[in-house]
């Protein structure tokens, strides 16, 4: 599990890993982002994303990113705490996330 703020760099190897968008609430604590639509701009590399099923799963299809500077989107809850609606990513790769 990768746990990222607004605007910050997401560094992913070529392991899956969970994604998770975060933030600091009014106490100082880190939480949940309390958004559910996340961009991410590559950076360098190439990486695998969805949301859902894990990626090398036989027949779910995630989207490859491997142009520098290509933007995409992802709907995430910010509810969860694991399973289907997390966003995944597996790939050597640097991207920038936010919301």
């Amino acid at each position: 599990m990768i746990q990222v703020l607004n605007g910050s760099l997401l560094t992913t190897d070529g392991t899956q890993q969970d994604i998770i968008p975060m933030e600091v609430n009014e106490e100082g604590t880190l939480v949940r982002a309390s958004r559910n639509l996340f961009c991410f701009e590559l950076v360098s590399g190439s990486v695998q994303m969805g949301v859902g099923a894990d990626i090398d799963q036989g027949d779910f299809v995630h989207a490859a990113h491997a142009t520098v500077g290509e933007k995409w989107f992802h709907t995430a809850s910010p509810e969860a705490d694991g399973g289907n609606t997390n966003i995944k990513a597996k790939g050597v790769a640097t991207s920038k996330v936010y919301w």
